[in-house]
């Protein structure tokens, strides 16, 4: 039988840009998936550079207004098909990989697009051209096309942030690596006006989520240099902070714990392991053959010496700030909540912990979203969601 075909396209491009914009990221989301993208190129320093520019506010004063973001690496960097593959909705270099964090080949484009009227990628391979395109949304609407800029070569000096001289001794480019970079802030997403607050915001969420590749084990995530950098109106650098280990199961070292009372507790292990499981877990391949990853579970509280240092203290404040239960795929944390399974107003639940691993066959088995910022399938049990009852031919499902 012959296939036949209307003249009805699937969709109208301008249509499709207008969804695209207004899809459900949040900033740190959209960021944390450029920041998958670098660990995945197997960088081992990423910074995410805010860029502050001089505006005049009401009453005629001068004041440092965000401008810029970026998120620069030191990766294998990209060819110029590469870079245009990766900006096409779908294009996954990590697609099926069990330790790739990449999953649709979705966040690059349209996590920066909900974020951003213009993003810009420059790459480059083993000190060679620096490659560089981009994504306008309004040129794009204009045109009611969808096609993709063409790649071209620029000069080191015309590359934005790192390409001036007084910047290049704090940003020396690595021999291959990449820079996407939000040129052109929508505002009404981001929602931050300095660079200071972008430091202050997402400092300890981003130190959670990539807590496994900041610490000094690296029997599970392999370390990396994470760092946030506020950038001056002048070119100038005024702040950089690394981020630490911000571990909710509080194992891990070097971490964000304050100094209290003189104690340092930033540099050792504040719980103990209370039990530790894994299960395999069945699941369906591409194949639709029947298969098998392990999921682990670890749950942990804290000595009782921590505890004695009060739910008042800054200690026990930082404790509150990550109650819950973490969901972590591929070393990178997916989501951590109660799942509406802990009461949270209750103190001692502080002094708990719980994460889960496992490995991205497993997405539709947890839910994960396509964003990869919630695990959709976890709910507790209760009179109107009563556990399942299986036959004993069904158990194994």
């Amino acid at each position: 039988m012959s296939e036949e075909y209307s003249n009805t396209q699937f969709g109208n491009s301008q249509l499709m840009m207008a969804s695209i914009k207004e899809s459900p990221y949040k900033t740190m989301g959209a960021l944390a998936e450029l920041i998958d993208n670098s660990l995945d190129a197997n960088a081992n320093l990423i910074q995410l550079i805010a860029v502050d520019t001089e505006t005049q506010a009401a009453g005629g004063r001068r004041v440092q207004r965000l401008d810029k973001i970026a998120v620069l690496d030191n990766g294998e960097g990209m060819d110029p098909e590469t870079i245009q593959d990766c900006l096409s909705i779908g294009f996954s270099a990590g697609r099926g990989g069990r330790d790739q964090i990449g999953k649709f080949g979705y966040g690059m484009s349209v996590g920066s697009l909900t974020q951003t009227w213009r993003f810009e990628v420059y790459s480059w391979q083993d000190n060679g051209p620096i490659y560089h395109t981009y994504v306008d949304y309004d040129e794009m609407m204009k045109r009611a096309d969808n096609a993709l800029p063409a790649v071209v070569e620029v000069p080191k000096k015309e590359v934005p942030i790192i390409g001036k001289m007084q910047m290049m001794n704090k940003y020396k480019m690595g021999e291959s690596g990449t820079m996407v970079l939000w040129s052109q802030l929508d505002f009404d997403k981001v929602r931050i006006l300095t660079s200071r607050g972008i430091i202050d915001r997402f400092h300890n969420d981003l130190s959670r989520i990539y807590r496994h590749f900041l610490d000094d084990n690296d029997n599970y995530g392999e370390k990396r240099d994470i760092e946030v950098v506020h950038i001056n109106s002048e070119g100038r650098e005024e702040g950089r902070k690394p981020l630490l280990s911000n571990d909710p199961i509080y194992l891990l070292t070097p971490n964000t714990l304050p100094i209290v009372d003189g104690i340092d507790f930033s540099v050792e292990q504040t719980n103990q392991i209370h039990a530790e499981r894994s299960f395999n877990c069945a699941y369906l391949d591409k194949n639709g053959e029947k298969k098998e990853s392990e999921v682990k579970m670890k749950f942990t509280y804290a000595k009782p010496s921590v505890r004695a240092v009060g739910g008042s203290s800054d200690l026990g404040k930082h404790y509150k700030r990550n109650n819950g239960i973490s969901f972590v795929r591929a070393g990178r944390e997916i989501e951590m909540s109660d799942f509406n399974l802990v009461n949270r107003y209750e103190t001692t639940e502080r002094w708990w912990g719980c994460e889960v691993r496992f490995s991205p066959e497993l997405d539709k088995v947890f839910g994960v979203a396509n964003d990869k910022q919630h695990i959709n399938n976890i709910h507790g049990y209760d009179d109107s969601n009563p556990p399942p009852i299986f036959g004993e031919e069904d158990d194994d499902d």
